[in-house]
C-alpha cells in the first residue's frame, strides 16, 4: 500500500507540473506575439530585442512538456536530442537580451540595426559550438523527459561540458549587463531600474537548469556526483 501510495504522488506531481508548464508556455506565447506585434508596427529595435527573449522563454518552456520533448527527439532522430534544442534556445535568449543592451545604449537607430547581424551570428556560433560538445557525448536511452535526462546521463562527458560552456557564456553576458548598468545607466527610471534585475534573472534560468560549469566539469571528470538537482 505504501508503495502504491507514493507512486500515486508522484504521478500526481508530475500531473501538476505537466498543466504548470502549459500555463506558463502559453502565459510566456501570449506575451511574445503581443511584443512580435509592436515591432512589426513600430520597427524599434528595444522591442524586437524584448520579442526574441519571450520568444525564446515561450519555447523553452514548451520544450519542457514531456511528449513535446520526446517529439523532438524522435524527429531529430537522436536519443535527447531536445536538451541539445534547449542550449541553443537559451541562446535565443541571451541574444534578445544582447539586442536589448544595444538598443539602450547605443543612440543612433541605424547604429543599432547594425549590431543585430554580428550578435545574432555570434549566437548562432555558440549554439553550434553548444550542440557540438552535446553531440560528442555517448549515446544514452532516450529520457522520458529534461527532468530524466538530467538526473541520469547529464553529468557524462559532452552533455556536462556542453552545459559548462552554456553557462559560461551567461555569465559573461551577465557581466556584460553588470557592466553596463554600473557604467552609467539611470537606475531611476523604471528601464533603468528594471537593469538591475537582469544579471539576477539569467542567472536563475540557467541556475534553476540544475548546477553551475563548475559542477558541469567535475562530473565530466570523474567527480562525485552532487546531490540532486534538476533543470528546467
Amino acid at each position: 500500500m505504501g508503495a502504491v501510495g507514493s507512486d500515486s504522488i508522484v504521478a500526481e506531481r508530475g500531473v501538476v507540473a505537466v498543466f504548470a508548464s502549459i500555463v506558463v508556455s502559453v502565459l510566456l506565447w501570449w506575451v511574445a506575439l503581443t511584443r512580435l506585434w509592436r515591432w512589426r508596427t513600430s520597427r524599434s529595435v528595444l522591442t524586437l530585442g524584448t520579442a526574441v527573449v519571450f520568444i525564446f522563454m515561450a519555447l523553452h518552456t514548451t520544450v519542457n512538456v514531456g511528449a513535446v520533448d520526446r517529439f523532438i527527439s524522435e524527429a531529430v532522430g537522436v536519443a535527447n536530442a531536445t536538451s541539445a534544442v534547449k542550449h541553443g534556445i537559451f541562446f535565443g535568449i541571451c541574444l534578445g537580451a544582447s539586442i536589448i543592451i544595444v538598443a539602450l545604449r547605443v543612440p543612433d537607430v541605424d547604429r543599432q540595426r547594425r549590431w543585430i547581424a554580428p550578435l545574432s551570428a555570434g549566437a548562432t556560433a555558440a549554439t553550434a559550438v553548444a550542440v557540438a560538445l552535446f553531440f560528442s557525448a555517448e549515446d544514452a536511452p532516450q529520457a522520458a523527459d529534461g527532468y530524466q535526462f538530467d538526473e541520469l546521463y547529464v553529468h557524462l562527458p559532452g552533455y556536462a561540458d556542453s552545459a559548462a560552456f552554456v553557462m559560461g557564456v551567461a555569465a559573461v553576458l551577465c557581466t556584460v549587463i553588470t557592466v553596463v548598468v554600473l557604467l552609467g545607466w539611470d537606475l531611476g527610471t523604471p528601464a533603468g531600474g528594471g537593469w538591475r534585475f537582469w544579471p539576477v534573472g539569467l542567472l536563475c534560468w540557467r541556475r534553476m537548469r540544475g548546477y553551475g560549469a563548475d559542477t558541469s566539469l567535475r562530473r565530466a571528470w570523474g567527480g562525485s556526483r552532487p546531490r540532486r538537482m534538476r533543470w528546467i
